[in-house]
Order: structure tokens, then C-alpha cells, then sequence
């Protein structure tokens, strides 16, 4: 998704992404504290609403984290993989 170094996509996934689990988001790791700190009208999300999966990097040179929605049916990295889990059903359909 294009648009506003990630605050775009954060938005989407807060607050229209369907809540089924099948969608996951990967942002800049300083968005979780702008949405904490306030001070940015655009930030239309509470980020302890999200939970947490993991992190696609070893953190030598960057550190970005995938979070979902509190409330996903996905709660880790391992249970998105699984076949038989609504994301992965969701993914093989696109």
C-alpha cells in the first residue's frame, strides 16, 4: 500500500481490514510509537490494539515488525503459515 511512510496502511488496518485474520501489516517499527505519543492528527489508531507476530528482520541493520489486530483469529508467525488457518486460505484465493 503507497502512502504516507506506513500511517496509511496502519490506518487501513485498524479500521477497515477485515477482521478475519487474513490480513497482516508490516510498517516502519516507529509507528507503534507515534500512535502512542500523539502529536499526528493522521494517526487514527491505538496500538495496543494490535498484537504482535514477529519481526522479518535479524535487526542487524533494520528492525520492522508485523503486528494484526488484537482481536485476528492469528495470534504468531507459525499459526499464519499453517494450512489450515484463515490467512493461508485467504493467500492461496488471491
Amino acid at each position: 500500500m503507497l502512502g504516507a511512510h506506513s500511517l496509511r496502511a496502519v490506518n487501513y488496518l485498524y479500521k477497515i481490514a477485515p477482521k478475519d485474520g487474513a490480513t497482516i501489516g508490516m510498517f516502519s517499527r516507529n509507528m507503534p510509537l507515534i500512535g502512542l505519543l500523539g502529536g499526528n492528527a493522521d494517526a487514527q489508531f491505538d496500538p495496543r490494539r494490535f498484537t504482535w507476530l514477529g519481526s522479518s528482520s535479524s535487526f542487524v541493520n533494520d528492525a520492522n515488525i508485523l503486528i494484526v489486530r488484537k482481536d485476528a483469529p492469528v495470534k504468531s508467525i507459525a499459526e499464519a503459515c499453517r494450512q489450515d488457518s484463515a490467512a493461508a486460505g485467504a493467500w492461496r484465493h488471491r
